[in-house]
């Protein structure tokens, strides 16, 4: 597949997203007009007013729904394929197995409204079934989108009651479209194209894997040095065009970092970055907080790390500040490179902060060994100057 074709792809899934959601709005709009007439018709201006907003809060509303519903559907179908419970993140709220039981934890990703991660089943993954627990999301959105339709149905009289089980319809069925039909958006595949490619290949079927069983072994307390070596293999260049080998790739620079091997991690998260095209953008922006850790332990170069620290970048820090890996980076830059004592102390204790309802603590384990090697760092500077 040429680059252009791959841009057109990616450009036509956030085309239909757009459209989609446009169409949303537009259908809630509508929806509402009859209950604001009614409102003015009495010459309650403000009652038409607060129809208005109702609506506005009641597609938010829609939304999370839909959103429940979709990792339900995953969850569900995922059980059913044979794999196991492993976490459900609404938002920030997150549920998660580790060996002591069941817990709460918090964990925000920037441009995630939730995600269900499931323990891949036992028998490796030549023989993974993949198909239920990918399409789950969606098929449970489609049949949510089926009931509230028919709700609408039963509530037609009642024009308020019946506008909001019509939203919450037309959101699930908007959900079901964007995330089954096969589309690639942005740098991302959607579940629909992940099904069809894991069924496809054989090579991203391993990397799915991989994935969920890096996640288990953390949940279950392994750090990333820890685990076996070979789920850190590179994948071959043929398929990296591929966004579930591409990530893969991610998780062995994240590897290497653990083990300090900073140099190696830093050749292979500058090769990542001159191929972007399909690693997604949030492993994009975490990789380019490592490199300037490397960087501030390395050769320090202000002009390097002005070119990592972009006005993209600083947007994505922002969007991802309670993130461990961000906040050891940015504890680095402070001490390395802003010389800022009283700003690594705040971030110090921002990363304790976070770390109380974190959910995995053998990654905490790992950044707090990086953020100690920052300070001694530092502190050997110091002397050195002093």
């Amino acid at each position: 597949m040429n680059p252009n074709g791959k841009r057109k792809k990616a450009g036509g899934g956030n085309f239909l997203g757009f459209i989609l959601f446009l169409l949303i709005g537009a259908c809630c709009g509508f929806l509402m007009i009859k209950p604001m007439e009614n409102a003015l018709d009495m010459g309650n201006f403000p009652l038409a007013i607060l129809f208005f907003a109702a609506a506005l809060l009641w597609m938010y509303a829609a939304f999370f729904i839909q959103i429940v519903f979709h990792e339900a559907g995953h969850l569900i179908f995922g059980l059913l394929s044979g794999y196991a419970f492993s976490s459900f993140r609404i938002g920030s709220f997150m549920w998660l197995k580790s060996p002591s039981g069941l817990s709460f934890k918090r964990l925000s990703l920037a441009g995630t409204g939730g995600q269900c991660l499931m323990a891949p089943p036992e028998g490796g993954w030549e023989k993974m079934p993949c198909l239920l627990y990918n399409l789950g999301g969606s098929i449970t959105n489609l049949l949510s989108a089926g009931l509230f339709f028919s709700l609408y149905l039963f509530w037609r009289p009642s024009p308020l009651p019946a506008s909001m089980l019509l939203i919450i319809a037309f959101v699930g069925l908007a959900f079901a479209l964007i995330n089954g039909v096969p589309l690639r958006m942005g740098p991302v595949d959607n579940d629909g194209r992940n099904a069809l490619s894991l069924r496809r290949s054989p090579a991203a079927r391993r990397a799915f894997w991989v994935q969920l069983r890096i996640n288990q072994l953390s949940a279950r307390g392994l750090r990333l040095r820890d685990m076996p070596g070979e789920l850190f293999s590179l994948p071959a260049e043929r398929d990296m065009g591929n966004s579930l080998c591409a990530s893969t790739a991610v998780f062995t620079a994240n590897r290497l970092m653990d083990e300090m091997r900073l140099q190696d991690a830093e050749r292979l998260m500058v090769s990542l970055l001159s191929r972007p095209g399909n690693i997604p953008g949030l492993y994009l922006g975490l990789i380019k907080c490592d490199l300037m850790y490397c960087e501030l332990m390395g050769q320090n170069r202000p002009e390097a790390l002005e070119a990592l620290n972009t006005k993209e970048q600083r947007k994505f820090m922002a969007s991802m500040k309670s993130h461990p890996s961000v906040i050891r980076s940015r504890y680095a830059l402070a001490l390395l490179s802003q010389r800022d004592m009283a700003e690594a102390e705040k971030l110090g204790q921002q990363f304790e902060k976070t770390a109380r309802s974190y959910p995995y603590p053998a990654e905490l384990e790992g950044e707090r060994a990086l953020m100690a090697a920052a300070r001694e760092q530092a502190e050997k500077a110091a002397a050195t100057a002093g």
